[in-house]
C-alpha cells in the first residue's frame, strides 16, 4: 500500500524525471588522491538493467508465496476482527484460572502498544514531512512539496527511511557536478530528516500513547532491529511492553504476599 503513492508520484512526475536524466552527463570521472575512475552512462545503464532483472527473477519466485501467505493473513485477521469477542474467549480458556487476570492485562498492554507504535509512525512521517519541506524548499528544489511526501512515506520503511531518497539526490548532484549540494543534502538530510524526527517525536510521545517511557522505547526498538531486522521496530518495543507488564504485575503480587503474611 505504501508503494501506491510513490508509484502515482513517479508516474505524475514522469516528464521531470526523464528531463533529469537526459541532462546527466554522459560520463563521469572521479579523481581521488590521483586516481580517475570514468564511468560512461552506458555501463550504468548496463549494470541498472542487469540488477533489474536479477530483482525481477528474484520478485516472480517469491511473489506466489508472498501472495498466499497475503491471503492467509487477512483471512486471519479478518476473523479475529470479525469475531473477536469469541477468538478473546477461547484464548483465555486455555489459561488456568488463576492467571486470567494476568492475561487480559497482557493482551490490553499488547493493544495499547501497538496502536502506539501506529501512532508513533504516523506521527513522525507527519514531523519528517514538515521538516522536508522546509529542507527541500530553502535548498532551492522546485518540487519541494513531492520530495517533501515521498520522505514522509519512505518513514515507513523500516530501516532504511528518508535516507534512500537523500542518498539518490546527492548522488544526482554529484554526477551532475556539484559536490556540495551533495554533500549539503547528504549530511544535512541525514541529520534533519531522517534522525530528527525519531529523536523528538518517538520519545516524547512513546509515553503518552504507548505507556512507556521514551527510553524503554528506544531500548526496544534498537534492540529489535539487532535481533530481529526490520520486523523488530514493532517486535522489540512489544516485547519490552510486555516484560514491564508482567514487571508490574509480579511486583504487585508479590507485595500483597508480603502485606499479607505481615
Amino acid at each position: 500500500m505504501l508503494a501506491l503513492p510513490l508509484l502515482w508520484i513517479v508516474v505524475g512526475r514522469l516528464d521531470e524525471l526523464l528531463s533529469v536524466l537526459s541532462s546527466l552527463p554522459p560520463a563521469l570521472t572521479v579523481d581521488l588522491y590521483g586516481f580517475a575512475v570514468t564511468v560512461t552512462l552506458s555501463e550504468a545503464r548496463a549494470m541498472v538493467l542487469g540488477y533489474g532483472r536479477g530483482l525481477a527473477r528474484s520478485v516472480a519466485v517469491v511473489v506466489p508465496v508472498l501472495a498466499l501467505k497475503l491471503t492467509v493473513f487477512v483471512m486471519l485477521v479478518f476473523a479475529l476482527l470479525s469475531r473477536t469477542a469469541d477468538a478473546n474467549r477461547a484464548v483465555i480458556a486455555l489459561v488456568p484460572p488463576g492467571y486470567h487476570d494476568l492475561a487480559r492485562g497482557l493482551g490490553s498492554r499488547t493493544r495499547a502498544t501497538l496502536f502506539g507504535i501506529y501512532v508513533l509512525q504516523a506521527a513522525t512521517a507527519v514531523g519528517t514531512f514538515v521538516i522536508s519541506v522546509i529542507f527541500f524548499f530553502l535548498l532551492g528544489y522546485p518540487y519541494f512539496f513531492t520530495l517533501a511526501v515521498v520522505a514522509a512515506i519512505l518513514q515507513f520503511v523500516p530501516v532504511i527511511g528518508p535516507s534512500v531518497l537523500l542518498a539518490v539526490l546527492a548522488a544526482t548532484h554529484l554526477i551532475a557536478g556539484d559536490p556540495v549540494q551533495a554533500a549539503m543534502v547528504l549530511v544535512a538530510g541525514l541529520v534533519l530528516i531522517a534522525w530528527l524526527p525519531d529523536v523528538l517525536i518517538r520519545p516524547r510521545l512513546a509515553r503518552e500513547t504507548a505507556d512507556l517511557p521514551g527510553s524503554l522505547y528506544f531500548v526496544g526498538v534498537v534492540g529489535g532491529l539487532l535481533t530481529l531486522g526490520p520486523v523488530g521496530i514493532i517486535a522489540g518495543p512489544l516485547a519490552v511492553a510486555l516484560a514491564v507488564e508482567s514487571a508490574e504485575r509480579l511486583s504487585a503480587e508479590l507485595n500483597e504476599v508480603s502485606v499479607s503474611e505481615g
